[in-house]
């Protein structure tokens, strides 16, 4: 059973659309962690 065209370009299409959100998910982690630092740094200034 080979899957035709358009059921390869859905699977193409829905792996690229899950990239993308993966890394939206991964910068926005990152960037809490970032903000999370900065806080916890300026807390150990006080």
């Amino acid at each position: 059973m080979h899957p035709t065209i358009p059921q390869k370009a859905h699977i193409l299409l829905f792996i690229k659309l899950f990239s993308i959100k993966f890394e939206f998910l991964k910068n926005d982690i990152q960037t809490q962690i970032l903000c999370f630092s900065e806080e916890f740094r300026f807390l150990q200034q006080i």
